[in-house]
């Protein structure tokens, strides 16, 4: 049988307002980044455009977070125009992006647990068991700015619907942001010992 090329995912979230420029972002197969391009103004969100712009991933998959005020359905249009400079911007949707030759069904949302209404995408605990329905079967892989319950959380915004959802669906890869200080890797195992 042939071998079977890696594949190197180069994954980022929570940058603010940190240039890129100060950021050291390794070269990969694919860029995700999980929320929190600013802090929600839009001029600093077509900084953050340019800035994606000239960074040598092929494939670059980008979501909101709660700070991205400005990627509401009236100001994400440059985003979404970005594609054909191979900016991929998902909303609560999927897309299928080919990698290595291999096609991956990849799935996207800037949602968060909220505990302010002044925060964009947030949604409440009574809401997080349906709101993740929308993930449809087949993600391999799995981008939100929110943590599921559990890995690499904290008590307050961690979402069992998520969590949930993620052991539905059983995504390849799920990269997500928004805890600053649980930020690492972990190996999720789908089996009765996790």
């Amino acid at each position: 049988p042939a071998a079977i090329q890696e594949i190197i995912v180069v994954s980022i979230s929570d940058l603010h307002t940190i240039p890129l420029s100060d950021v050291h972002i390794p070269y990969g197969d694919v860029l995700i980044v999980a929320g929190d391009l600013s802090e929600g103004r839009p001029a600093q969100l077509m900084q953050r455009l340019s800035e994606l712009l000239v960074l040598p991933h092929t494939i670059k998959v980008v979501i909101g977070g709660n700070h991205d005020r400005a990627l509401d359905h009236k100001c994400d249009a440059p985003f979404r125009e970005a594609r054909e400079s191979g900016i991929i911007y998902l909303e609560d949707e999927s897309t299928h992006v080919t990698i290595a030759g291999r096609i991956f069904k990849v799935f996207g949302s800037p949602k968060s647990l909220a505990t302010s209404t002044n925060t964009a995408f947030g949604y409440s605990e009574d809401d997080d068991f349906s709101l993740w329905d929308i993930i449809p079967a087949g993600v391999d892989i799995l981008v939100t700015h929110g943590p599921p319950a559990g890995y690499l959380s904290d008590d307050k915004n961690g979402c069992d619907g998520l969590l949930n959802a993620l052991w539905r669906v059983r995504p390849m890869l799920h990269v997500f942001g928004h805890v600053h200080a649980s930020y690492g890797t972990t190996k999720l195992n789908y089996d009765d010992m996790q």
